[in-house]
């Protein structure tokens, strides 16, 4: 969803230079913009510190005179500073875009720690966004990749905790150009779809009321050219976004490189198992758990390995998980007191916590049909009810069969692309059959 990048907006080209032989070990910044430039004001949501504009129809958004000061919404680049620019690329989400008047802008700590209940990761100022009333496209200036070495790209974002509509999202991406690997690449992990709507923050695809990062590796895409753009959608004032901290780096090592990070269920309880790639200064990692994907409380605390540059693999068995969908992340936590969020897990308990019976779905992956074996002690030419499950434990489809044949058909051509469970329960078994959706 890129309705006006190529129209309205001509992002200028910043050289990332390769200056390896100058830098230390670790992590060190080349350019980037954690709004600092800029002189930030105390958006207050009313005229006194507001931003607005009348114009309704798609158009570049220009730095706006309130009486509290300029509010910027657009600045150049400058050095290892890069400058982006904001647009409205329509009203659909809300007709009044920002002709009402909105907290929208680079803020004061004081004022972000007031309207979003957190300050800025770094510095003393940050970028808000609120009740934006339609999509507002923020785009970085172009970075040219050529001549680097194991280049990033990072944020620090920030979603409130509210209840978010469908029609809310929140997109981060970068768009490649200028190479043969051209394309656009999500630094959500873990979105469905990639445009992550208000359900999807509800769901706990992204952690809503607190600072997060969003990364993600550009070796592929050296002697590129690299946009880094932001799509917000929202329609009420308690629907906010802070951003931070915007980084493209050289050379860069995590403080920990997560690897897989899965939840399963056992007849012990769920079973979460992750594993790391290298950590530095790794304290170690605090198992938090959540019923709604909202509000979360620590349950355990599994101890790091400090510095190290080989793979671990961790795992903790949360024995008792409430019945219905249950959601897991891991902060992880440096010595230093600096910490990461992990994307969400969920795994569906039904409260029994029993034998699991595998099924077999074929084909796998599969697009518009799949047959699924039925072991011989259900067939009996009685009517079991079925339910299909997507990745995030929510029931989707909930079929009433009669069973009388060691095969049974299923039609799943309605279903979108993603990974879905198809379960039965019967006789104090779940018997379940995981397949793909291409």
């Amino acid at each position: 969803m890129k309705p006006i990048t190529t129209t309205l907006l001509f992002p200028k080209h910043i050289l990332l230079l390769a200056v390896a032989s100058m830098l230390s070990y670790g992590s060190f910044a080349q350019v980037g913009n954690g709004f600092e430039g800029p002189t930030g004001v105390g958006l207050n949501g009313s005229s006194s510190c507001w931003f607005q504009d009348f114009d309704l129809s798609a158009h570049t958004l220009a730095n706006f005179s309130a009486p509290c000061g300029t509010v910027v919404v657009q600045e150049s680049t400058s050095g290892a500073t890069i400058g982006f620019t904001n647009a409205l690329a329509n009203t659909t989400n809300g007709a009044d875009g920002f002709s009402d008047g909105d907290s929208f802008g680079v803020i004061t700590a004081a004022a972000m720690s007031s309207d979003l209940g957190a300050g800025p990761t770094e510095g003393s100022q940050g970028f808000y966004m609120e009740d934006t009333d339609g999509l507002v496209v923020m785009i970085f200036d172009a970075v040219d990749l050529d001549g680097t070495s194991n280049p990033m790209v990072s944020l620090n974002y920030y979603l409130s905790s509210t209840g978010w509509e469908t029609a809310d999202l929140l997109h981060i991406y970068v768009e490649v150009t200028g190479c043969g690997a051209a394309g656009t690449f999500d630094l959500l992990d873990g979105a469905t779809p990639v445009n992550v709507d208000g359900d999807d923050i509800d769901n706990g695809v992204v952690a809503e009321g607190s600072w997060n990062t969003a990364s993600l590796s550009l070796t592929s895409y050296i002697g590129c050219n690299v946009e880094l753009t932001i799509e917000f959608s929202a329609n009420s004032s308690a629907e906010e976004l802070g951003l931070d901290n915007i980084q493209f780096t050289q050379g860069i090592v995590l403080p920990v490189e997560l690897g897989n990070f899965t939840a399963s269920l056992q007849k012990e309880g769920v079973v979460l198992d992750w594993e790391t790639q290298n950590e530095i200064n790794n304290e170690g990692f605090e198992v938090q758990h959540s019923i709604d994907g909202k509000n979360w409380e620590s349950i355990s605390f599994v101890e790091g390995n400090g510095s190290s540059f080989i793979a671990h693999n961790y795992s903790f068995l949360h024995e008792k998980p409430v019945v219905g969908n249950n959601f897991y992340r891991l902060k992880q936590m440096d010595y230093n007191g600096v910490v990461d969020y992990s994307p969400v897990r969920v795994a569906l308990w039904d409260g029994v916590g029993p034998i699991i019976k595998e099924l077999k779905a074929q084909p796998n992956p599969a697009t518009d049909w799949i047959n699924v074996d039925i072991p011989e002690n259900l067939v009996d030419a009685r009517q079991l009810s079925f339910g299909i499950y997507n990745q995030m434990g929510q029931l989707i489809r909930q079929i009433n069969r009669d069973v009388n044949d060691t095969q049974l058909g299923f039609d799943i051509s309605d279903l979108a692309s993603g990974l879905y469970y198809l379960q039965v329960f019967e006789n104090g078994q779940r018997h379940t059959a995981r397949f793909v959706v291409q």
